[in-house]
């Protein structure tokens, strides 16, 4: 069973999904912008998005849950009753079902698009939060699908970099890595200590 702790307010988390089944969840250019902006309407009412990468069968985020006040204020607007934790898994499963409602009905298929269980594991210090910001960003090098993270184009790498307008938070990003520079430096430490691993497993490997 796929591990999931309680989302809490304030909170930092990773969450993930994959395709059922392995299967696609992103079939055409069009599916990524499309999957942020449900994000944007769904979850970023109850959590700030600091980090997230989108790959063809899956997706990592990294968020802060927003304060009790906020989300108590959002759910007597909504006219919600019953638990927090209720209310945060039906803003995911708002999310799930929307998206995969526009998919099966554009690619004529049926049936569940996601994982019935997602990932949502607890991030408990700063440094365990910059690694997983870094982690996130550099997923699709690591998995073959871009020879460098930074050209890869469905990943918050490129909008936390830039000053334009986003989605994401990028003062919470900047200010936990003590600016832009140190955001960078960071990216590339992890870059070149997950090649030296590689390296030694391969050489390791290599006098079994």
């Amino acid at each position: 069973m796929r591990p999931r702790d309680k989302l809490e307010p304030g909170q930092y988390y990773l969450i993930g999904n994959n395709g059922n089944n392995n299967e696609m969840l992103f079939v055409e250019e069009r599916n990524f912008p499309y999957f942020l902006m449900l994000w944007k309407r769904h979850i970023r009412p109850i959590a700030e998005l600091i980090s997230y990468i989108l790959t063809n069968d899956q997706f990592q985020a990294v968020i802060r849950v927003k304060s009790e006040e906020q989300i108590r204020k959002r759910m007597i607007k909504q006219a919600k009753e019953g638990s927090m934790s209720l209310y945060f898994s039906q803003c995911f499963s708002n999310l799930f079902n929307a998206y995969a409602k526009s998919i099966n009905k554009a690619y004529f298929r049926s049936g569940s698009l996601f994982q019935e269980r997602y990932c949502c594991s607890r991030i408990n210090s700063e440094e365990e939060l910059k690694v997983q910001i870094c982690q996130v960003h550099l997923y699709p090098e690591r998995i073959g699908i871009a020879d460098h993270f930074e050209k890869y184009s469905h990943s918050s790498y490129r909008a936390l970099m830039a000053s334009g307008k986003t989605m994401l938070d990028r003062d919470i990003v900047m200010k936990c890595f003590g600016g832009r520079t140190n955001f960078i430096k960071a990216h590339e430490w992890f870059r070149e200590n997950h090649k030296i691993h590689l390296a030694v497993q391969e050489v390791l490997t290599g006098y079994q």
